[in-house]
């Protein structure tokens, strides 16, 4: 599998932020990973700041989405004719700021779920993971040579042509 990794501040094709609109726009049927479900759990005996928060708080959280589209921050495509019957790149996970209280947002990690026959007409999404992060953060600390460049992003579909 080929997979691209996006970021707001270096580049995010115009198609992807749209798609994840619409995603958002509808977004329904949900559920969290196992990973995500050990943080919650863990958070009633072990205090850790960036995962600090309730099962009801992120369902709280995450029920604000539909219909209130957040501004995407991180995008992955990938392509892979087998796994998900096209040639096309497929956005593949996405990631949003909710905001958490007057400090801090919930980041949120979201990979919408292709698996059945109607796989490419029906959103459900798996979130993968969440943590808390100020929402005065600036990415000072950005590492731009993880991401795509729109450039980058042209060569890559050059070749698929």
């Amino acid at each position: 599998m080929e997979t691209k990794l996006f970021h707001k501040d270096v580049y995010i094709p115009e198609e992807c932020s749209l798609t994840i609109k619409q995603m958002q726009e509808q977004f329904f049927g949900y559920k969290l990973s196992k990973h995500l479900q050990d943080h919650i759990k863990d958070n009633e005996t072990t205090f850790d700041r960036k995962h600090n928060y309730t099962k009801e708080e992120v369902l709280s959280k995450l029920d604000t989405i539909k219909g209130n589209p957040r501004e995407v921050f991180e995008v992955e495509m990938s392509r892979d004719k087998k796994a998900f019957r096209t040639k096309d790149w497929v956005l593949t996970k996405f990631c949003i700021r909710i905001p958490f209280n007057d400090n801090d947002d919930m980041c949120v990690a979201i990979r919408p779920d292709y698996s059945g026959s109607d796989a490419f007409y029906r959103w459900g999404f798996l979130i993968v993971t969440i943590w808390i992060n100020s929402n005065s953060d600036s990415h000072t600390t950005l590492d731009v040579t993880k991401y795509c460049s729109e450039e980058d992003w042209e060569k890559a579909n050059g070749e698929q042509k």
